[in-house]
């Protein structure tokens, strides 16, 4: 309702209330500049309008005030980080491996979680910041099983300059041979028992790939690292601004989830695309 001072009409609008995920997130951080609290709310109340942000059981965003925050899964309490070996922060930007020991666990075994991913439906993603032509087998995040058997992961460009992911499946899905660089946002994502499909940066698809679920990983998802034999391996040194995964999304919930998180990222001017 319009307010009258003198003969000035003033018109008062009233802010749209951040959703409960969000206020329930910025509940557990603390030190926030303006611009990242701002960025937070954008992300997540996006998220929620979306849809999406129910369909994940994992958001974590590295670019933030310290690793405190940045160890926080974003979509609940559970499946906070915990860090081996040398791994290094970066404020506003993100984590980068030292490509040979270190990385993040999550603590999240898909095998046993008990949520959003499961055997045909599982999606991730990771925004890495650094510009890399190099080809090697770096993993963004990964696990597997005992025996030589990726079952999630991501390369962002491997030894055969393709983006390689697996989503709940031992064949190494080899997207997209234009790829030559790591740089981006990319994502894997399972709604078949049949096929995976790939999406780099604003969501163009690079996809769909042959490959058939075989089996929940049982071993916990690391990031700037993957499991062979269950053993952390293919350490990363990139820059790792954020990862999530969940159940597998569509094309729309892709392209979605990606404009948010570089939405983010352009606040607080790092994105790379």
């Amino acid at each position: 309702m319009p307010l009258y001072r003198g003969s000035r009409r003033i018109i008062m609008t009233r802010r749209a209330a951040d959703a409960p995920q969000t206020t329930a997130f910025l509940a557990r951080t603390s030190g926030l500049s303006g611009t990242e609290t701002a960025a937070y709310k954008a992300l997540i109340n996006g998220l929620v309008t979306d849809g999406v942000f129910s369909l994940l059981d994992a958001l974590y965003i590295f670019a933030t005030n310290t690793t405190t925050t940045a160890n926080l899964n974003l979509i609940s309490t559970s499946f906070g980080l915990t860090q081996t070996g040398s791994v290094t922060f970066s404020a506003d930007h993100g984590y980068t491996g030292d490509g040979s020991t270190g990385y993040l666990d999550t603590g999240y075994t898909p095998s046993t979680a008990g949520g959003h991913l499961t055997l045909n439906s599982v999606s991730g993603g990771a925004y890495i910041l650094n510009s890399r032509a190099t080809a090697n087998n770096h993993c963004a995040f990964g696990t597997g099983d005992n025996a030589f058997i990726d079952k999630l992961n991501y390369q962002p460009l491997n030894n055969s300059n393709n983006a390689l992911a697996q989503g709940n499946d031992a064949s190494n899905a080899n997207f997209a041979l234009s790829i030559t660089n790591a740089q981006g946002m990319g994502s894997v994502t399972r709604n078949s028992s049949s096929t995976l499909d790939f999406y780099k940066n604003a969501g163009s698809t690079l996809g769909p790939a042959s490959a058939t679920s075989q089996a929940l990983a049982v071993n916990s998802i690391l990031i700037c690292a993957g499991r062979e034999t269950g053993t952390p391996s293919n350490f990363s040194a990139d820059q790792i601004a954020a990862v999530y995964f969940g159940g597998g999304l569509n094309a729309t919930q892709v392209g979605q989830v990606h404009s948010r998180i570089n939405a983010y990222m352009t606040a607080l001017g790092i994105a790379v695309y």
